[in-house]
């Protein structure tokens, strides 16, 4: 596959009024973040650490959706560029610190940040993964979300399963062999743990496209820590189900 991007490394947070980083050139796709940081306030202390493949543009094309879908999924707030953003998230929970200071472990917090590019095909596609999660010093899960998703490059929009599949037809409204057909390939294509248990009633809500695949996220693994449940189906299984503006993006037959 042509590869157009020039990864963006070293990024730096500076211990001062904000955080800053390395200048990216208008050639550039995406920005490598690989960074962790200590906040204080009165009261608590936060350590938030980020793992990031982030897009930003390409040429002139600065994707302004996908900007503000990925700023309100990791800092609660949609902005249009990663930096503004990030220092905004982190000034809410205090000023950088140097080292832990000494809080009991209900008033110490710790955000991961992680997001990786998963699959590019140029001018059209982009797919990626993102996970947040925040616990206490005590290990205890607080909040967290995860998401596989597609962002349409030529409609500056990032892709639902509404965009992809026809819905009646998905969903078995007037005819329920096509909602049969669909789980069966879910089924096949299927790579989950030996005793994870698979609600196909909610199934596709997470979906995202990967090569000639489409991605349909079936959970968290159970059995298996650390691992997400998958199916992934062949387009061209799945043609019957599409809509027609998303079949012709697909060029399936």
């Amino acid at each position: 596959m042509k590869k157009v991007f020039i990864w963006i490394c070293c990024f730096v947070w500076c211990y001062a009024l904000g955080i800053t980083a390395q200048t990216v050139t208008p050639e550039s796709l995406v920005r490598n973040v690989d960074e962790s940081a200590l906040f204080r306030n009165d009261t608590s202390v936060y350590v938030v650490k980020l793992k990031m493949d982030w897009p930003e543009h390409i040429g002139n094309n600065t994707m302004l959706s996908l900007q503000h879908y990925l700023t309100q999924f990791f800092f609660d707030e949609e902005g249009d560029k990663f930096l503004p953003a990030l220092n905004l998230f982190t000034r809410t929970k205090g000023l950088p610190a140097d080292s832990m200071p000494d809080f009991s472990d209900e008033h110490r917090y710790y955000i991961d940040c992680t997001l990786k590019l998963l699959w590019y095909a140029p001018d059209e596609w982009l797919t990626l993964y993102a996970y947040k999660q925040e616990r206490n010093g005590e290990g205890r899960v607080l909040s967290s979300k995860r998401q596989y998703f597609t962002y349409d490059m030529k409609n500056d929009k990032v892709i639902t399963q509404k965009d992809i599949f026809n819905q009646s037809r998905l969903w078995g409204t007037y005819d329920d062999d096509y909602r049969i057909v669909f789980e069966e390939l879910v089924e096949h294509f299927a790579q989950v743990g030996e005793h994870d248990y698979i609600d196909m009633s909610k199934v596709p809500q997470n979906v995202a496209l990967y090569q000639n695949r489409l991605m349909i996220d079936l959970g968290e693994s159970l059995t298996n820590v650390g691992r997400d449940n998958m199916s992934l189906i062949p387009l061209e299984h799945l043609t019957f189900l599409f809509t027609k503006d998303f079949k012709k993006r697909v060029k399936t037959k």
